[in-house]
Parts: C-alpha cells; structure tokens; sequence
C-alpha cells in the first residue's frame, strides 16, 4: 500500500549545534513494537500473515490461487501453518526487509497489502518463536557439502526467536537443495486453549477474500455463506443483514466504521446515520483509505478520511431510496409491496410508503380478528413438514402466502397439497396457509331468527372490514386448490385400515363416538385413549371442557358436530404413527409456551396474602383508601397500600397462567422468596407497629358512629396517622 509521508524541509536562519534523536534502549522500542501494539494478537496475525501470503502469490501473478492455512490441531501439535507459492525469500530480502522493522516492499504502489513494515513480524505479539521455510529459485548455489548447483530451487529454514537481549533474533537452521515447488511456509504454536479463536479469526478477517484460502487441518470445515440482502448498482457496497454494524471492506478485509469515534455523526444526517446500523459494507481498494500502524483500524485523523465514508454512505442511503421506490412499483400485490418495504424501506428509518393507495410497512400480518385460522408449515432440513398455529407473519422471501379454499372438505389443508406446495417451490422455507370463516356454515346451525339475524349482520361486518380494513383479497393468495395432491408412497395395507377400534369426537355431545377404520380421515389428528377417555401428557382428560379447552387453545378450530380429531387405543398407535397428526405434539407446544409463559410470572406464595391492605385492615379504613388519599406519599401506611396494590396486580396476573397451566396439567410453584410478598409482608409488620389502632378499629366502629361522625372521621383517621408519623421521626431524631 502506497503511504502518504510527507516531505519535511526545514530553513534554517543560521547553523545551530544539531543532535539526533536516538534508542537509548533498543529492546524496550521492539518489546513496544511487539506486544504493545496490537490488543487481539491472534487477529492480527491470522490478518497480516496471510496478507503478506496473498501478496506473494500476486507478486508471481498468481492473484486466483488461494493460499493454504493448516489450522492448529492435537496432529500438527497446535501449530497453525500458512503457506503461499510466491517467489520466497531470498537471504538478501530476509535481511534487509523481513528483519528489520519499518522495512517493506510495498509502498510505491497499491498493488499489496501492508507498507508498514510490521505485519511479518506480529508473530512475535503471540509468541515468542516461531518457523519461517522458504523456497526460492537461485541461479548458483552452493550447499553445506561445498557441491555447487545452478538453476535450482533452495529449501530454507529459519526459527525466529525472542533471545536473552529481547531484541529478537534469526537463526538459519537449514539449506538444501529441493525439488519442492517456490514458496514461503509460517509455522506459529498456538496454545491448545485459543485453537477455537484461531479458527474464529480465520473467518473473521478472510471471509470476504475472492480467493478465499484452503483451509486445512480440519474437517468439514465449511466457509460461511455471504448472503447480501442488497447490492449497490452505481457503487460499491452491500448489505449483509437487517442490524449489525457496517464495514469498510479494503482489499477485502474488514475494518469496522466508528459512527461516534470518527465523528462521521456531524456529516450525516440522521436518517442517513440509521443505516451504519444495517451491516453495511463499502468496499475500498488498497490505498483508497489510510489505516494505522497496526492496521487493524481506519485512520480517522485526517478530515479526507472522514470526508470520504460519509460521501460514500450518502450515496448509499440514496440509491437505496432509488432501489425501495423501483422494488414498491414493481411489486404486483400487497404481499409482494410488504416484502420489497421490509427487505429495502426498513434501511431508510421511514415507518411506511405507500402502494396502489395502501399503506405498507413491511410488518407482521395476520387475519385472526376476521375469524380467519392460519398455520405456518415448515420444511425442515430432514425434508419433514411439521406445522403450527401462528397470530401473524412478517413477510419474507422465504415464506409463500397461500389461502386454503377447502378443496377436500377437511379440517386443516391437505398435506399432501402442503407437500406439493414445497415441491414445487424449492427455494421456500414456509407456506403461510389461511382458511377464511366459513359463515354460512355456521349461519346453518343457528336455529332462532333474530340470533341468525344478528349473526349475519355480524359476519357481514367480518366480511367487509377483511377486505376493506385488511384488503385480504390485495394480497392475491396462491390458492391451494391449484396443487395437487402429490403421491403417497403405495402400501400392500394401509395401517389405519387395521385399527379395529377407534372413536370421533364430538362437539355437541361432548363424547366419544365409536367409528370404523374406513371412515377416519389421514388427515385428521388422534390422541390416545383409555375407556374413551382421551390421555394427553400421560394423563386421563375426564373433563370433555377441559380437552376442547386444550384443543382450542393450541389453535386448532373444532367445527361444530363431529370433528377431524379420532381416539385411538394404545394398542393401535404403532398402526396411525406416521399416517396421521398425533395431538399431543401440537398440545405440546401450546404447553411449552404456557411453561415458559409460567415460568417468567412471578408467583406470589398464598400465604402472604393475609398480609394486604384489603384484608388486613377492617372496611370502612378501606373505602377512605379507594376513595382518597389519606396520608402522605412518603409515609409507611401509603407505602403499605401500594405493596399491597403490586401484589394483588401480581396476584392477578399470576392466576390467569395458573389457570392455563392448570388445565394442561401443569403444576405451578410460588415463589418462596418472593421479594414482592417479602416486601408487602415488611409494609403490614411495620403498619401494625406503628398504627396500632387502625387493625383494631372494628371493635369500636359502628353505623352509628360513622353516621354521626361523617366526613370528621376521614380527619380522625388523617390526624392519626400523622401524629404517629411525626412521633415515629422524633423518636429516630432522639435515637440518632
């Protein structure tokens, strides 16, 4: 990389008795140079090493040839090796450039990385030894036995090494002639505990490398994919995600851009700024950005510098406005306008845009309040679809939107349409699918006019506010009667067809009708039963409101009458497993997200709750507490009542998941230790100590008295608490 050093001329009025400046001690400049300089060792060697590699091969024209890295394991004894096939290193070039730092090869142009003179040497910042070999072709050579070669490559080995002067030294342990290829190989140790940092720093700064290196020494060692959600057209730049920070990628290596240390904030606008956040990458050429000493870092001090990222991101953040308006205008449908906002609009820090007269924000969408049902398949990578019941989606590329028109007359979407739907779209991960309200169906079972009359108003009002408020129709579904059911594989015998006894449940009744094998549906969900009872998590369900509870919960509609949901006995599940859905496994998913919900609730112990205002105090001091307030904010009685008020809003919040839990058969625990009921419990003690008569004043209140009293008992009570208040901090004064 070619440095910008400046000239320096100096005029002189005279001649002056001049000194040099000069090392007093030179191993504490070189103990600087090597250990001081660079805070992530093992980074900057993966980063300079084999920078000095790639520059080799481009050295020989060899730009296309990725270098080796042989990464440290128990074989190679921890010894991380990167090898080149440039011209090597003559013994002249090792003298003059390799050992000397400051000394480089590459500052009179910006073909080569580096220029510095330090990056050979950083092997010392981790170590203090390590292994140079070096093949080079020589012209005349002469080896250890006096027999003299021409035209031949010469195989050199040199151990650099930390001596007892801390300068550092270069021994030559070896010469000899090779019929081995031209190159140069670095052997580092590397302590067994940072081999796992070692490989995190190859990718770190190597991934971005067209020619990325062969990596070695490890198996099934993969190179990450680079996904760019978008790619600049007039410049050079690309977004790799939607958060993260941004880069400037010079010579294909990365260095991170400091929003606040580079002052880049009083060049950017705001919204500008916004995108520094998205993972944005502008891509330089060497020399085109100026870098430290320890060139793991842009050089941020010259105003140009500054000047010329924010120059660069401004026009990101223009053409990026170009990109959103061309994606929004070409989009066909609502849902292609949602994916083109979030994948580009959500870079440019608007919350919205427009599309055909609709407002678009690229956020989650969902049709659950217009009665609609909606499931999410997943492809995993097994091949094997699984699905569960979902509020909205966020569009993406990866997820086909899909609306389930009932071609089969089924409960839930065939599967084997869901398997053709992923068959012929091979590059989805998802099929959003959405069964709009069937409302003459349920207008069907309605027997009294003026509730059918009200019914229909209603479903009505549903069917206009999802087109006119959710513009469901905008977003033109692929409808999945437009695929084919694929083929299931041919079997001698169906094992459903050997199930001898099994049950459909029904809603009406609430039971358990017996059924025969020809009449179960393959697409329709069994649970096991015992005595058509149904067994859910290994427990009887005796309770038909508590298993359609269940049911309905976990997302699953269950149409009025008899349902797609069929009791088999354990005898037969060996028969079903496979064919049909098994329940419990939606059930159990719906179970552990109420665990979890459970979990993150905190469940306050029953035994404090004598310990609340409500219950503690007796009724009539109560009304002046909902009524008004009757003591100071900072006083003890009003820090009791609202630790008291927190409890009961805990109290509450945690009922309703015990409630849940408690249907799907699980056991909540309170919390012991609970600092909240800890807290309340502190409040009451120090109440009753303080207002004694407060939690006795039902032995000497009566209707009477309140009546004749009136509105002076609220002063009574207001006085009261004062006058303990103020007898209570006399008495911690005097203490004091």
């Amino acid at each position: 990389m070619k440095l910008d050093i400046p000239t320096v001329q100096v005029e002189r009025s005279a001649d002056f008795e001049e000194e040099f400046f000069g090392v007093a001690d030179m191993a504490m400049i070189l103990s600087i140079l090597r250990k001081y300089m660079y805070s992530e060792p093992i980074s900057t060697i993966i980063q300079e090493v084999s920078s000095n590699a790639r520059d080799a091969n481009r050295e020989v024209e060899k730009r296309d040839t990725p270098i080796k890295i042989t990464l440290p394991n128990v074989i190679n004894n921890f010894t991380l090796k990167i090898e080149d096939d440039g011209p090597g290193v003559t013994p002249q070039r090792m003298t003059g450039v390799f050992l000397k730092y400051g000394a480089s090869t590459k500052r009179e142009d910006n073909k080569q990385t580096g220029g510095f003179g330090f990056g050979a040497k950083t092997p010392f910042a981790y170590g203090d030894s390590f292994t140079i070999i070096t093949i080079t072709l020589e012209h005349h050579f002469e080896d250890a036995n006096g027999e003299r070669h021409e035209e031949c490559f010469v195989r050199r080995e040199y151990i650099a090494y930390i001596d007892e002067t801390r300068k550092g030294k270069m021994a030559r342990v070896k010469s000899e002639v090779t019929d081995e290829a031209q190159g140069t190989t670095i052997l580092i140790p590397i302590k067994e505990n940072d081999v796992r940092r070692v490989r995190d720093a190859v990718i770190d700064r190597l991934q971005y490398w067209k020619a990325r290196p062969t990596i070695l020494g490890e198996s099934g060692f993969e190179w990450p994919k680079i996904e760019k959600k978008i790619v600049g057209e007039k410049s050079r730049w690309f977004i790799l995600g939607v958060s993260g920070p941004s880069f400037a990628i010079i010579d294909e290596i990365p260095y991170p851009i400091h929003e606040f240390n580079s002052n880049l904030r009083a060049l950017l606008e705001p919204e500008q700024r916004s995108i520094l956040q998205h993972c944005v990458c502008l891509e330089f050429d060497t020399g085109d950005v100026p870098l430290i000493a320890n060139r793991m870092e842009i050089d941020y001090s010259k105003d140009e510098t500054k000047q010329l990222i924010a120059d660069r991101l401004k026009a990101v953040y223009v053409e990026l406005q170009e990109i959103c308006s061309q994606r929004m205008s070409q989009a066909k449908n609502l849902w292609q306008a949602n994916l083109a906002f979030f994948e580009t609009g959500t870079y440019l820090r608007v919350t919205s845009a427009e599309w055909n007269g609709i407002k678009v924000s690229g956020s989650a969408i969902g049709f659950k309040s217009y009665g609609a049902t909606q499931r999410l398949y997943c492809r995993g990578k097994d091949g094997r679809i699984t699905s569960q019941d979902i509020d909205t989606v966020v569009p993406n590329s990866n997820v086909l939107f899909v609306q389930d028109d009932d071609p089969d007359g089924t409960m839930r979407a065939s599967r084997l349409r869901i398997a053709t739907i992923f068959e012929q779209h091979p590059n989805i991960e998802y099929a959003f699918v959405v069964r709009l309200p069937d409302f003459n169906t349920i207008l069907r079972v309605i027997s009294d006019p003026d509730q059918k009359a009200l019914a229909t108003i209603k479903a009505d009002e549903k069917i206009r506010d999802l087109e006119i408020i959710g513009h469901f129709n905008k977003y033109a579904p692929t409808l999945i009667s437009t695929f084919a059911k694929a083929e299931t594989p041919k079997r001698e015998k169906s094992g459903i067809s050997q199930v001898t006894r099994a049950y459909v449940f029904n809603t009406v009744y609430k039971n358990w009708i017996p059924v025969s094998a020809k009449d179960i549906d393959p697409n329709g969900s069994y649970v096991l039963v015992e005595r058509r009872q149904p067994i859910i998590f290994g427990a009887v369900v005796s309770s038909p409101a508590q298993f359609v509870y269940m049911v309905e919960q976990s997302g699953i509609s269950l149409p009025y009458g008899k349902t797609n949901v069929y009791g088999i006995p354990k005898r037969f599940q060996h028969l079903v497993d496979g064919e049909m859905e098994f329940l419990e496994e939606v059930l159990k998913q719906k179970r552990d997200e109420i665990n979890k919900e459970l979990q993150d609730t905190h469940i306050p112990p029953t035994a404090f709750k004598e310990y609340k205002v409500y219950q503690a105090l007796p009724q009539p001091v109560l009304e002046l507490v909902e009524k008004q307030s009757i003591a100071s904010a900072d006083s003890v009685f009003s820090q009791f009542v609202a630790a008291s008020r927190v409890f009961v809003a805990q109290e509450r919040a945690a009922r309703i998941i015990c409630d849940k839990a408690e249907k799907f058969g699980i056991r909540a625990k309170p919390e012991l230790n609970d600092t909240v009921a800890l807290h309340l419990k502190a409040m009451h003690d120090e109440c009753r100590q303080r207002y004694p008569m407060l939690f006795y004043l039902d032995n000497y209140l009566n209707t009477s008295y309140l009546r004749r009293r009136g509105s002076d008992f609220v002063t009574d009570v207001t006085n009261y608490l004062q006058m303990c208040d103020e007898f209570h901090a006399q008495k911690h004064q005097k203490g004091a």
